[in-house]
């Protein structure tokens, strides 16, 4: 998927799992011009009952609450790639370019929860003063080392 050079999204929502679908379900009902790239390796899949996302008392099983966020966000329209994102940089423009297999896709703001193994590709970019003030990154401390907890936004 490449995004001509007239066409700028709002928005790239970086995920396939719990964060991702949030992400491209709230931007979407609010009708921003969005694209979810998602590699389909979510470790949502893994899980045989999740009882950390709020309600469900009795906990879900993780790929049903993947196919129930993937139906929510069919819904609403939020449009998605199936693939990686290689390479992420931040334009004289000031847009962020994101490279995939597929080719470029270039947003105003991107969004992401980093996650292994795209946790490296990601974290290299927004620790830059210029592509995080722009970028919002959803982050689990749980899920992060003690010695990568040292983000400040």
């Amino acid at each position: 998927m490449t995004t001509s050079g007239a066409e700028l999204l709002d928005c790239l929502v970086i995920g396939g799992g719990a964060a991702g679908f949030t992400g491209a379900i709230y931007l979407s009902r609010f009708r921003r011009n969005i694209m979810r790239v998602d590699a389909g390796k979510s470790r949502l899949s893994l899980i045989p009952v999740s009882h950390k996302y709020p309600g469900f008392p009795e906990g879900v099983p993780g790929e049903e609450l993947l196919e129930r966020l993937r139906k929510q966000a069919t819904r609403y329209g939020a449009p998605v790639v199936y693939g990686t994102i290689n390479q992420l940089d931040r334009v004289a423009d000031g847009a962020f370019v994101a490279m995939s297999g597929q080719g470029s896709i270039r947003a105003r703001t991107c969004c992401w929860r980093p996650a292994t193994p795209t946790f490296r590709l990601i974290s290299t970019v927004s620790k830059k003063r210029s592509n995080a003030d722009r970028c919002a990154t959803v982050l689990s401390a749980t899920a992060m080392r003690p010695s990568e907890r040292r983000w400040r936004f």
